[in-house]
């Protein structure tokens, strides 16, 4: 799948295969950053709304290619986004007063993505990681390429307060959560989106974290929407029009 989208800025590109009789070695471009989810945990487990809006621009623009390509990524989360460079620079952590550089996040591992070619959810089966998964998928039911998008939101959730929207907790708390009980809090649908870390936020990224967690996929925007939303806007984060090459964005 990666091959379709090899063209879009924000996706690691493959540049080559090798073979032998034991293993299979993949070259892809160097994304040396480390991932956004290793980011957010330096940063204390939640970014600003400035570095937030820059990262989930490079998530957006990836998704926006692999939908303009008919295909559903399928396992959206700070993991599978890596940063082209180290952030904050390292220019800034040797002298707080040089500049903190920019946030370009690329998407890898393709091993969830599914071709999706129509907007109606043709979809079947569990994929992606749980607590990123939306409630559609968690309850078995046929998803489409509107089930990124909730991914997205929970990134989005996860980068802005440092807590999940089902259980208002950190990363950590998860790991010892039962599966079973991940998916059928995710099933259920419901988010906190009046915690005190919600309450918060600007008015504006409150209003793209409602949006982005409709339980209906219909009414889900879609990436391109998402890009254009006043908050990514207000930020410096949305392109000229929606299918403008991302740019990286540079912060402080």
């Amino acid at each position: 799948m990666a091959h379709r989208v090899r063209w879009c800025r924000s996706v690691a590109r493959t540049r080559a295969v090798h073979m032998d009789s034991y293993s299979v070695y993949v070259v892809q471009d160097l994304v040396s950053g480390g991932s956004l989810q290793a980011l957010a945990d330096e940063q204390g487990g939640s970014l600003t709304e400035p570095e937030a809006a820059a990262a989930l621009r490079g998530v957006l623009d990836g998704l926006m290619a692999c939908h303009s390509e008919g295909i559903c990524y399928g396992d959206v989360k700070p993991a599978n986004f890596m940063l082209a460079s180290t952030y904050p620079s390292a220019a800034h952590r040797a002298d707080p007063s040089e500049p903190r550089g920019a946030i370009h996040v690329k998407m890898i591992d393709f091993g969830c993505a599914r071709s999706c070619p129509g907007d109606a959810p043709s979809l079947e089966g569990l994929s992606g990681t749980p607590a990123y998964m939306a409630p559609e998928v968690a309850r078995g039911a046929p998803y489409g390429r509107a089930s990124d998008m909730w991914g997205v939101a929970v990134i989005a959730y996860q980068l802005l307060t440092g807590r999940f929207p089902h259980w208002d907790c950190a990363l950590d708390r998860l790991a010892g959560m039962p599966t079973r009980q991940v998916l059928a809090d995710v099933a259920a649908g419901d988010v906190m989106l009046d915690t005190p870390a919600c309450r918060a936020l600007s008015p504006a990224a409150r209003d793209l974290l409602g949006a982005l967690f409709e339980l209906d996929p219909e009414k889900r925007p879609p990436a391109y929407c998402a890009m254009q939303h006043p908050w990514m806007v207000a930020h410096g984060t949305a392109p000229a029009h929606a299918h403008a090459p991302a740019a990286a964005v540079h912060l402080g």
